[in-house]
C-alpha cells in the first residue's frame, strides 16, 4: 500500500497533467472531413505530387480556424520544401544534359534531404561534378606546366 505522502504527490502530479492537457495544449477538434483531406494530401506527398498537394491546402486553409490550421499549415511547409527540391532537381538534371555543369552543381546542392526520390541522387552527381572540376584543374595545371 502507498503511503500517505506517496498518494498526495501522484494526486498532485495527475492534477498538474490535467491542467496542462486543459489549459496549455492546443486544442484541436479536427472534424473527419478535415482528418479526411489530411489523409488525401499524405497520399498526394506520398506519390511525390507536391504541387497537387499545396493546391489542396490552400484552398483548405481558407475555411480552417485558426485552432484547426496547425496540421494544414505543417503540411504545406513540407509540401512546399519538397516541391522547390523537386524542381532544383529537375532544373539541375537539365543543366546537366546541357553540359552547364556550374549552374547544374548549384542547383544539386539545393535538393534537401528530405526529398527521399531525388536526395541521393543530388549527391552522386555533386560528387561526379566535383571531380570532372578537380580533372579538369590538375588537367589546365599540367597543360601550363609543360609549356
Amino acid at each position: 500500500m502507498l503511503s500517505r505522502k506517496v498518494r498526495i504527490r501522484l494526486l498532485l502530479v495527475l492534477l498538474c497533467l490535467l491542467v496542462v492537457h486543459v489549459f496549455v495544449l492546443p486544442s484541436q477538434h479536427l472534424t473527419a472531413a478535415d482528418r479526411k483531406i489530411l489523409e488525401e494530401v499524405d497520399l498526394l506527398m506520398k506519390h511525390h505530387d507536391y504541387a497537387g498537394a499545396i493546391a489542396l491546402l490552400e484552398k483548405t486553409l481558407n475555411f480552417q480556424e485558426q485552432e484547426n490550421a496547425k496540421p494544414f499549415l505543417e503540411r504545406m511547409e513540407l509540401a512546399q520544401e519538397l516541391y522547390a527540391s523537386e524542381s532544383a532537381f529537375s532544373t539541375a538534371m537539365q543543366h546537366y544534359n546541357e553540359g552547364n555543369y556550374q549552374l547544374a552543381l548549384e542547383y544539386f546542392r539545393r535538393v534537401k534531404p528530405k526529398d527521399v526520390k531525388n536526395f541521393t541522387a543530388a549527391r552522386e552527381k555533386i560528387c561526379e561534378l566535383n571531380m570532372s572540376i578537380v580533372k579538369d584543374v590538375i588537367r589546365e595545371k599540367e597543360i601550363s606546366g609543360a609549356q
